[in-house]
């Protein structure tokens, strides 16, 4: 890649990259401080990361349950800035470097890619067996020198490789990357491209589709399909250092679907899997327990296939413009609730009935 850490430590660099963090947060303290003395903070940055003094801060620490119970390290704001300023001039490079089958975290891909991806290869008539696999708690387990290797395969400037070594094992032992770091999500997703190119080119996979730690390979018989996943077992082991999660281990027929990324996907169809409908249903309950005033989040929408988005607006919509009290919207929740598992299914929802009686 070339001497690219001058371009790092450029101040043009360095202005771009903190308009990009500010974005959501402008009205954060630890923000409006920063910016209010935006310059000196970032020649002191400039100043440190060039004269190899920089260190990492630290994290703080978040947990989340949802959609499991997982930590969460959000850096600090020079953190951040520094992540992204490297993050800004390594990225495109790197993103180039990958295949084009890896959907996760990359301009003009993304969730609903990796679904349509998906669907497009089971209408084929060749790929009718699949095998699903998933990396056993990914993020925790990345191997440290095995990252370091693949990162110096690409990169050839030392200074940069010395930089981005001190976001990796930063307070997480010989394995494991934060969670929540910006460069965090660009190491799993390289690290991972090394099985890409596997399974693309020493195996019989037909089609493929990854979406950062959860993949799908396709072929034509059930013995291939056999056989491939003997081959990613090992490779994964002995190459990468990490394990494959038996529970979530899948090998059948496309013609039966696939569960991917919260879905039911099928040739003709996508509907939302049985997991992410039971939890949905479980959100809306515990506005009907709560003793507050009950409103619809717009942010349900975030898990309904494209279709339908809009169809749930309009119901939310309705919902919060009826101005009636605490146990008369209880009574339309409870009522909403029956109806939700046919509008998730699927199946036609007549705006015209008499929701609210």
């Amino acid at each position: 890649m070339g001497k690219i850490f001058e371009q790092i430590i450029k101040v043009e660099n360095a202005l771009k990259s903190f308009k990009m963090i500010r974005r959501g947060h402008s009205e954060n303290y630890s923000m409006l401080k920063f910016e209010s003395n935006l310059m000196t903070n970032i020649s002191n940055i400039l100043e440190s990361v060039t004269n190899k003094l920089y260190s990492v801060t630290g994290y703080r620490t978040l947990v989340v349950r949802e959609p499991k119970e997982r930590n969460i390290y959000a850096p600090y704001i020079q953190d951040r800035l520094v992540q992204q300023m490297i993050y800004s001039v390594i990225e495109p490079f790197l993103d180039k470097k990958m295949d084009n089958y890896s959907c996760a975290c990359r301009t003009g891909k993304g969730v609903d890619y990796a679904r349509n991806k998906c669907q497009r290869i089971m209408r084929k008539k060749t790929s009718i067996w699949y095998v699903k696999l998933d990396i056993d708690k990914y993020f925790a387990s990345i191997n440290h020198e095995v990252l370091r290797n693949i990162l110096s395969k690409h990169i050839k400037d030392k200074e940069v490789i010395e930089l981005l070594n001190k976001f990796i094992g930063n307070g997480f032992g010989e394995k494991g990357i934060p969670i929540g770091n910006l460069l965090s999500q660009l190491f799993a997703n390289l690290y991972l491209n090394e099985l890409d190119n596997f399974i693309r080119h020493k195996t019989a996979t037909k089609d493929y589709v990854r979406y950062m730690d959860d993949f799908i390979c396709f072929t034509d018989t059930k013995e291939e399909a056999n056989e491939i996943k003997k081959q990613i077992f090992k490779f994964i082991e002995e190459k990468l250092k990490l394990s494959i999660d038996n529970r979530k281990v899948k090998l059948q027929q496309t013609k039966y679907g696939i569960v991917f990324l919260g879905h039911k996907i099928k040739p003709k169809n996508q509907i939302l899997s049985r997991t992410k409908t039971r939890k949905l249903r479980q959100n809306i309950k515990k506005y009907i327990r709560s003793n507050m005033g009950i409103n619809l989040h717009h942010t349900f929408t975030n898990i309904i296939p494209k279709d339908d988005t809009g169809f749930l607006k309009t119901i939310i919509a309705q919902y919060n413009s009826v101005n009636f009290n605490l146990i008369q919207k209880i009574l339309i929740l409870k009522a909403l609730c029956k109806k939700f598992n046919i509008f998730l299914c699927g199946g036609k929802f007549n705006l015209k009935e008499k929701l609210w009686i």
